[in-house]
């Protein structure tokens, strides 16, 4: 006999949610896991295609975010445990 949780598990993944629920928290955690600095200055739109979107407040912080992208993606990963975030694109405005 299976648990329940592993059953759960492997349904959710297997129908593509497991997926839109770590986006959820990639989203939902942006300022804790960026930090207080990044986050006054950013905000995640949302996430397609493994290609998180950002809107940043200027030029100046979308150069800065530009030098951190690889480390913000691994954060990002980390906390999901799942390659969920393959690239970065930022908006200024």
């Amino acid at each position: 006999m299976e648990r329940i949780d592993s059953v759960l598990k492997r349904v959710l993944k297997k129908i593509g949610i497991d997926r839109r629920i770590n986006e959820g928290i990639i989203l939902k955690e942006w300022d804790n896991l960026v930090g207080k600095e990044i986050a006054i200055h950013t905000r995640p739109i949302g996430i397609k295609s493994g290609v998180l979107f950002i809107k940043v407040d200027d030029a100046i912080w979308a150069n800065e975010l530009n030098f951190l992208k690889w480390e913000i993606i691994d954060v990002l990963n980390k906390k999901v445990e799942e390659k969920i975030v393959k690239n970065i694109y930022i908006k200024t405005g």
